[in-house]
């Protein structure tokens, strides 16, 4: 075996610790989010009104723990294709990669925020909010700097680079490094002016639209409508066989 081929093995043998070390903290994160979702100690000896609020609330971790395992899980599905392409790695991605997985360990503590026994009528309430969706369009601006990063060094870091900026649709990539701080930037104003938790969820509203439309413009054979109407297409008509006797 020449120095060439042990190169080859070593980058290889590396880039799987770093897929190996990102799907581990991912895995991690799930775990840590579903151990929340727990009835309180001595519930079962609870008055019936008391338990019942111990219901309300355990539901409502379970809803933040299933939206948030969504994202969780469409995160990895996109960091899986970003990285699908490497044939190598340098610092700048290793470096990259800690921070998109730091601001993904900090969904379980955004969820204890709004999950938590905080009261929809405090001003805390809508920074729990503000939290959430901050490490969400971080994590959304860190997954394009990755991509950037990877578009920047094809030649050198990627293989079948004729087919990489369409896999990762860089377009939208390139989007979501400019539209995500500005999120940020308006979630901080936002809670900084201490508005109701509901006036957050229109950045995100207008985001998503932001998303759908260039989606459809840049993407339009990818593009089949909204999630309902997708699933309701896919449930074909039956046509029912009559035994004519």
């Amino acid at each position: 075996m020449d120095i060439k081929e042990e190169e080859e093995i070593k980058k290889e043998f590396q880039l799987e610790r770093i897929i190996l070390f990102t799907d581990a903290v991912f895995a991690i994160i799930l775990t840590i989010m579903v151990l929340e979702i727990k009835l309180p100690e001595g519930a079962r000896h609870l008055p019936p009104e008391k338990f019942k609020e111990a219901i309300a609330e355990l539901f409502l971790k379970l809803a933040g723990y299933a939206v948030t395992f969504g994202l969780v899980g469409r995160f990895w599905v996109i960091h899986l294709k970003l990285f699908r392409f490497l044939k190598d790695y340098d610092i700048k991605l290793v470096f990259l990669n800690l921070v998109f997985l730091f601001s993904v360990t900090l969904f379980p503590f955004a969820i204890s925020l709004i999950t938590g026994s905080i009261s929809p009528k405090k001003p805390e309430y809508a920074m729990g909010y503000m939290v959430y969706f901050i490490i969400f369009f971080s994590i959304i601006f860190m997954q394009s700097l990755i991509s950037q990063h990877l578009v920047k060094n094809k030649q050198t870091l990627c293989i079948n680079t004729p087919q990489l900026e369409t896999t990762l649709k860089w377009k939208m990539q390139q989007i979501n490094l400019f539209i995500a701080p500005i999120m940020v930037l308006l979630m901080v104003a936002i809670n900084y002016l201490q508005l109701q938790y509901y006036y957050l969820i229109a950045p995100v509203f207008f985001y998503s639209l932001i998303i759908k439309t260039y989606t459809r413009k840049y993407y339009p054979e990818e593009y089949n409508g909204p999630l309902l109407v997708r699933l309701f297409q896919s449930i074909k008509p039956r046509k029912i066989k009559r035994s004519i006797k």
